[in-house]
């Protein structure tokens, strides 16, 4: 599980979308949200595009700035032509880390804009994790977790009965609504 989640504040639904969820169906506003959310993410990645584009050509000329710089460099970088070729492998497979970043982000966001509703039902339970990086919540409703960056157990307390419509959402489950069950 990944604990770099959000509070998934998704919770800010009406009841609208809750009927939307009990037919099965992500309601039209929900699915502008995921699809902000998808937008999100592909632009996050194609961002570090922007700075690997204007820093590794940067940092090549450096480098070779530094080679050229004096003779006994330039004999050092051009007495193995195995010297100049690992130099300019760079720049293949920096393009290749890159384009294989976005090209997951890419899957990532597609998965979310095309998520399915799912439905859960039970009884809450808690959990939590302690990192160096701060504490991880876990709510769980029979077998299914709910990670969250925030303690939320206001929200749903333990030994309640509840419905949550949720989604897959790549690393963790995106809550869409819910309804607590008498």
């Amino acid at each position: 599980m990944e604990t770099d989640s959000t509070p998934l504040n998704l919770f800010e639904f009406n009841e609208s979308d809750l009927n939307s969820n009990r037919l099965g169906l992500i309601s039209p506003r929900q699915q502008e949200s995921l699809k902000q959310y998808a937008g999100g993410i592909r632009k996050s990645q194609w961002s570090s595009v922007w700075v690997i584009g204007f820093f590794l050509p940067f940092g090549l000329c450096l480098i070779l700035g530094m080679y050229l710089s004096n003779e006994s460099t330039r004999r050092a970088l051009f007495s193995d032509p195995l010297n100049f070729i690992m130099i300019l492998a760079v720049i293949p497979i920096v393009t290749f880390i890159v384009g294989l970043g976005i090209f997951f982000a890419n899957r990532r966001a597609n998965k979310l804009e095309n998520a399915e509703l799912k439905r859960v039902e039970g009884i809450v339970s808690h959990d939590e994790k302690h990192s160096k990086y701060g504490t991880t919540y876990y709510v769980i409703v029979d077998k299914v977790k709910f990670l969250f960056s925030e303690d939320v157990y206001q929200i749903f307390p333990e030994g309640a009965r509840f419905r949550i419509y949720y989604c897959d959402a790549t690393h963790f489950q995106l809550i869409l609504s819910y309804e607590k069950l008498n």
